[in-house]
């Protein structure tokens, strides 16, 4: 909340909506928000991810809607880089930028090359596409930004199909596919994706997400909501499964890694495996 404060944009030009999941207690909002119509919170019933950024697509009023997670500390300018960035870019839907940690535990070595999926980003150049096979130019749902109509058609097209409803976060489920679900209908709607270098945010990460067994449980449904996703989407052709399925093999020969990581890299492929499957 105090990031968000700090932005270098005009007060006048951002509205900030809190989606209140489920907390307990409720979220505390600064008393100067009570009366003000561009600070509010919003309570929304439905816990997870997904209904959560649904609610906050049907709340904001904005050309531009910015995604912040509760553990994102925006950068003074992000605001101010996003908009200029959306007019400099005016087929590009959907955008994100550089997701740097601010881990509170000394990371293990053997989750190094699995940084992704803490949703960290630190690429060193801006990329952009319009083909949704090139994941480097998905960005993550932190900081995610996206133009109104393209936001309005993935809620039209999610809202009515409760398997994509269930793509992300819910319960203690650690599925992850919502953010990809939303850019890759960005793309079927004729937008562009991309990452810029000049947005950026840290990612504060507690010391109980590096816990060995969450992990694993992570790299396992983070592959199986992505292949369930491409099922989904009806992209879980014969030879798309078993080419997953060699991977999870050469993973479990510890073709790439050892240890810890290496099982890392087999619950990931191994959970891609069965999305493919599930539809």
């Amino acid at each position: 909340m105090a990031a968000l404060t700090r932005q270098t944009i005009d007060a006048a030009n951002v509205e900030i909506i809190v989606v209140d999941n489920g907390s307990e207690p409720p979220v505390a909002i600064p008393p100067d928000w009570r009366h003000s119509r561009r600070r509010r919170a919003v309570v929304e019933p439905t816990t997870g991810l997904t209904a959560a950024r649904l609610r906050g697509i049907h709340e904001a009023n904005g050309d531009l809607i910015v995604f912040v997670d509760d553990d994102n500390l925006l950068a003074p300018d992000y605001l101010a880089t996003a908009v200029q960035h959306a007019e400099s870019w005016p087929r590009i839907g959907v955008f994100g930028g550089r997701i740097l940690p601010e881990f509170q535990a000394t990371p293990p070595e053997w989750l190094e090359p699995f940084y992704s999926h803490l949703a960290l980003a630190a690429f060193d150049h801006d990329e952009w596409s319009n083909l949704g096979d090139d994941r480097a130019v998905i960005p993550c749902g932190a900081g995610l930004c996206i133009r109104r109509a393209p936001a309005l058609a993935y809620a039209a097209h999610v809202t009515t199909d409760q398997r994509r409803l269930a793509l992300d976060r819910f319960d203690d489920r650690t599925l992850s596919c919502g953010d990809t679900d939303m850019v890759l209908t960005c793309l079927d709607e004729g937008w562009g994706s991309a990452r810029f270098t000049e947005l950026h945010l840290t990612h504060v990460i507690p010391a109980s997400r590096l816990d060995y067994a969450y992990q694993r449980r992570l790299a396992h449904d983070i592959g199986y909501s992505y292949g369930r996703l491409l099922a989904l989407r009806g992209r879980s052709s014969r030879g798309r499964r078993m080419i997953a399925f060699g991977k999870t093999v050469l993973a479990f020969l510890g073709v790439k890694h050892r240890g810890r990581a290496r099982k890392l890299d087999v619950a990931y492929h191994y959970g891609y495996w069965r999305g493919l499957r599930s539809v």
